[in-house]
């Protein structure tokens, strides 16, 4: 049975798959945007519009949106604009949908592992704090909703693989730091179906790490993206150097965070691309064996 589904930052990276799997499966898909489109809705997800009317008759509402941290270096304006474009966004909505009455809808409220990290000192689990907490009224309300903990995102149309795999085409690839800090990852596919698991899944509740069940330390993915393009993994990135040349968010990329699917895994959610090399062989478009021939 098809439903209805509201998404916010639609035609962001994960939003745009996430929208695309869903009209393909046969879902009345209503997108938020703030670019206007043929198949979007426009509207800010942190100002008061029209679009807040459409929530009241969803069976979930996946909310996506937020600024992309590796857009520009963290200074304390796009900070604020980090912070406010998240919690301020999931306030709104999540009043709405207290207000409406409709407890059957599912509030989807993406999150992200950075929760992990200590929110005294670190910015970005501060504000993954603040970003579930800003969903409490929905909870409270009596709807269902899931915080899916998004790891990093393995996608070769952006966000943080492009960084990653830069140095290597490059031939100057290597670890980061000591190399010893653990990453969570997850391959596109396996979010947008988590997503949706998260959208069909009544039983789902809560906390759900968005990660692949096997993290490897930064050392370990440096080796593999090597081993899949056939490059070197030889020239370490000292921290310092790091941070004079992306800034703050240095820190949240040296930093590491071991997350594990176990909420996922229990409710029956099968990963595709569950080891890195896998993930990597497909994402890239190499084989191992294809580069040994080479």
């Amino acid at each position: 049975m098809s439903k209805t589904v509201f998404v916010t930052g639609a035609t962001g990276l994960v939003g745009s798959r996430l929208v695309t799997a869903l009209r393909e499966r046969g879902d009345n898909v209503l997108a938020l945007s703030r670019r206007s489109g043929p198949d979007t809705i426009e509207g800010d997800p942190s100002v008061p519009g029209p679009w807040l009317d459409l929530l009241d008759s969803c069976d979930a509402v996946v909310h996506l949106a937020g600024e992309n941290i590796f857009a520009e270096r963290w200074s304390t304006s796009f900070m604020k604009r980090i912070r406010d474009s998240r919690v301020a966004s999931t306030e709104l909505i999540s009043e709405r949908l207290a207000k409406s009455g409709n407890k059957s809808v599912a509030f989807i409220s993406c999150s992200a592992i950075g929760y992990y990290g200590d929110p005294k000192t670190d910015f970005m689990a501060n504000v993954c704090h603040e970003w579930e907490a800003a969903a409490d009224r929905v909870r409270f309300a009596g709807n269902r909703v899931v915080h899916p903990r998004l790891g990093i995102v393995l996608d070769p149309k952006g966000g943080a693989m492009t960084n990653l795999v830069r140095p290597y085409r490059f031939f100057v690839g290597g670890r980061i730091g000591s190399g010893k800090q653990m990453v969570s990852w997850i391959h596109h596919e396996d979010l947008t179906r988590l997503l949706m698991f998260a959208i069909d899944s009544p039983k789902l509740l809560g906390p759900v790490n968005a990660t692949a069940p096997n993290p490897v330390s930064n050392d370990e993915l440096g080796r593999a993206i090597g081993k899949v393009l056939g490059r070197p993994h030889w020239l370490p990135v000292p921290r310092w150097a790091l941070r004079i040349a992306l800034g703050k968010i240095a820190d949240t990329l040296v930093g590491g965070t071991c997350a594990l699917p176990k909420a996922a895994l229990e409710a029956g959610f099968e990963f595709r691309y569950p080891r890195i090399v896998e993930a990597l062989q497909e994402l890239l478009g190499k084989s191992i064996s294809s580069n040994r021939n080479a």
